[in-house]
């Protein structure tokens, strides 16, 4: 399967939920992605926190997957809203997660399974 992968990265300016916790951190998010049980891809991308995100595949098996990572504690909140552009018969569909860095976590809405792994970027 090949993909090109795009990423934009939008600095919105959204780091007002935790300013002092956030700081100017950023985070390296790895993320794979399957539609009724069909692999889309995987793929990284760096985001600021509190600052969102778009990482879109094109082709067939496209998807776009907007972000937003944020550290609450000793976890690291992820949230975020997958789609299938161009195609009429899904609707996006958000999902949240809570990580801790550098362990992978799973998970399934709706039509979508992600799996995520989070962790500071250097």
């Amino acid at each position: 399967m090949t993909n090109r992968f795009r990423v934009a990265l939008a600095g919105l300016g959204l780091c007002v939920a935790l300013p002092t916790l956030a700081g100017d951190a950023s985070y390296r998010l790895d993320a794979d992605l399957h539609h009724q049980g069909h692999a889309l891809g995987s793929a990284t991308v760096v985001l600021d926190a509190g600052s969102p995100g778009r990482l879109q595949v094109d082709g067939e098996d496209g998807y776009a997957l907007t972000l937003v990572v944020q550290p609450e504690g000793e976890v690291i909140r992820v949230e975020g809203t997958l789609s299938r552009p161009g195609r009429d018969d899904l609707a996006s569909e958000p999902f949240a997660m809570l990580l801790r860095p550098g362990t992978p976590a799973r998970m399934s809405t709706g039509t979508f399974d992600i799996g995520l792994t989070v962790e500071p970027a250097p």
